[in-house]
């Protein structure tokens, strides 16, 4: 007999996940590194934040007075990372969520995934934070805070009542050391404190069974150095960054400390550019069909002080960001490509040089750097290039490296497209941005460093980078960023120059002389490849050219000390001009030209 409706089994059925057994895949993605604090950083920018301190306690705090006695797992070393923005009610939502941030569709805010966050579990398996009123700690394993016990939440969260203080004061004095105060109801800004796993505790975490050790800290810490003032080039928000220890017995040690100096300067010039980006898509629409050079772009300096271990030192940086679009609306049409696959994309792009104090001439002196790809924080590749670029990147599942698969299908595709287009569209338009601005930061006397900042495309970066160069040779063909010879307004296009082959530099001194626009100094060989491997013509000098430059009607017959047209004046120099003139046909005729010195003394 078969079954009838009546009689028919409902079963329940479904793919279900552990918390811990998600976290234990997230963190694969994230590696144990300096990326777990740079996370941190970028949080607190897209929060907001102006300042970031990032403080090692290797102290084991008082434990007796706590909401459970399990709980003193929390009281050993920790790491914490203050930041002066205090949790909105969506913040307190969005942190408890996993992949669902509120930032994905927020232009103004890097973050994009919702996971960042959640790096901390490669430190710690309880991460907690005071903000606001709150304090509130996380417990995957439901194993130590009594509300994740009693089985209604994977963690607990209280008010910091008087009350609250008096009953379990152990609880918050360890985050006195990230400015907690005592008594304290309502701190003004977010204290994170990620208490560091323990070996006992990694031989039963579900999340990681590895522990967090010294070791791991100071690897941190030096990678931190690393990057130095260069942590703060991209940031939105942030102007200052420190790194402290304090030691098991209490002793406070800052080991990197970065300040902004000019911080009127940039907070005016960020805040153009989050204002613009605060329209959300709205800017995207009003971008879409018009000129790159009407965009929210921004050029300013950065300086900052740096102080670790090797000292104090002042770095100078010149900044160019914006939002970069081309005039066919190829990379807007990509960013919408993204948007129907719920990718958030805009052309939003920088590139930063370093410019040094020369303490003789008291000048600016452009400066190479081993330039790093930015995603707003710097990531793990090296670029071979001369200056650090920043992009509104799509960035692969460790979060540092670009999307570059271009094996991918579908909507992963346009990920990788939308890499390439914000590179060789908005990326290269960036940097000519920044040496068109370099260009009145340097005197005539510093031109050969300028040069050095130029892309090589001899030696051109890998990957997704490689078409880089030539499409910045190719923005910069119309570009008055050549230095020239004439001294009122020196720089001018490549095209208004002429160049002298390179076994004919000596022939530009008398040419210049006689008023020929030329290069001073010469341009360098890789640079002039450049322009040429990016099809933009350059103009060589000839023999015929600079014939037709010196041709005369009449017979000169003047000794050298009366004549008056320079270039004509020095004996080498003659010999010179005329060996050019005739190299291209030593029989070739050259009458009418001003080169015949005689034995009577004068130029015929």
């Amino acid at each position: 007999m078969p079954d009838t409706p009546a009689n028919i089994v409902e079963l329940g059925f479904g793919q279900t996940e552990p918390l811990t057994v998600r976290l234990h895949g997230l963190i694969r993605n994230y590696p144990k590194g300096v990326g777990i604090i740079k996370e941190f950083i970028q949080n607190s920018d897209d929060a907001g934040a102006r300042r970031v301190e990032i403080i090692m306690d290797w102290r084991s705090h008082d434990a007796e007075q706590l909401p459970a006695p399990e709980m003193k797992e929390l009281n050993g070393p920790a790491l914490l990372v203050f930041n002066d923005q205090t949790f909105t009610d969506d913040d307190f939502r969005s942190i408890q969520e996993i992949g669902q941030s509120g930032k994905s569709r927020t232009i103004a805010k890097t973050g994009r995934f919702g996971f960042g966050f959640n790096a901390s579990y490669n430190i710690t398996d309880y991460p907690g934070f005071i903000s606001g009123d709150s304090i509130a700690f996380f417990d995957p394993h439901q194993n130590l805070i009594p509300q994740a016990k009693q089985g209604s939440g994977l963690g607990g969260r209280w008010k910091l009542t008087e009350t609250f203080w008096q009953q379990y004061p152990d609880l918050l004095s360890p985050f006195f050391a990230g400015g907690l105060k005592q008594d304290e109801t309502q701190f003004n800004g977010t204290i994170f404190r990620l208490p560091l796993r323990t070996e006992s505790q990694a031989s039963n975490s579900q999340i990681c069974s590895e522990p967090f050790t010294e070791d791991d800290f100071q690897r941190i810490l030096q990678q931190l150095s690393e990057f130095g003032s260069e942590l703060l080039l991209f940031l939105k928000h942030v102007l200052f960054i420190q790194v402290s220890e304090i030691s098991s017995d209490g002793k406070k040690r800052v080991v990197l400390d970065l300040s902004t100096n000019n911080c009127d300067e940039v907070v005016r010039h960020r805040t153009q550019l989050n204002s613009a980006a605060a329209s959300e898509y709205d800017l995207l629409h009003n971008l879409r069909g018009s000129n790159s050079d009407n965009a929210p772009q921004v050029s300013y300096r950065h300086a900052i002080t740096v102080n670790s271990d090797k000292g104090q030192e002042y770095h100078l940086w010149r900044i160019v960001n914006g939002f970069y679009n081309d005039e066919q609306d190829r990379v807007l049409d990509a960013a919408a490509d993204m948007l129907v696959h719920d990718e958030k994309a805009v052309p939003w792009v920088g590139a930063a040089a370093r410019l040094e104090h020369d303490m003789e001439t008291h000048r600016l002196v452009p400066t190479p750097v081993e330039g790093r790809l930015y995603c707003s924080l710097p990531l793990q590749e090296q670029t071979r290039l001369p200056v650090h670029i920043n992009g509104f990147f799509d960035l692969d599942s460790s979060r540092q490296s670009l999307t570059a698969d271009r094996s991918l299908v579908g909507k992963d595709a346009c990920r990788v497209q939308w890499n390439e287009l914000l590179i060789e569209h908005s990326l290269s338009r960036a940097y000519v941005h920044l040496l068109e601005e370099l260009t009145a930061d340097c005197s005539a006397k510093e031109v050969d460093a300028y040069y050095k900042l130029w892309p090589n495309a001899d030696q051109p970066p890998s990957g997704l980078l490689e078409k880089l160069p030539s499409c910045v040779y190719q923005q910069a063909s119309t570009k008055q960023i050549i230095h020239s010879c004439r001294e009122q307004q020196p720089w001018t296009t490549i095209s208004a120059v002429s160049l002298a082959p390179e076994s004919w530099e000596a022939i530009q001194e008398p040419l210049i002389a006689d008023n020929m626009l030329l290069p001073r100094p010469a341009l360098p060989a890789s640079i002039i490849h450049g322009y040429e491997k990016a099809a933009v013509n350059v103009n060589w000098l000839t023999p015929a050219a600079v014939r037709e430059q010196l041709r005369v009607d009449e017979d000169i017959n003047l000794p050298l000390a009366e004549i008056t047209r320079p270039c004509l004046t020095n004996r080498e120099w003659l010999v010179l001009l005329l060996r050019f003139c005739i190299s291209d046909n030593p029989g070739r005729e050259i009458e009418g030209l001003p080169l015949a010195l005689l034995a009577d003394g004068k130029l015929h």
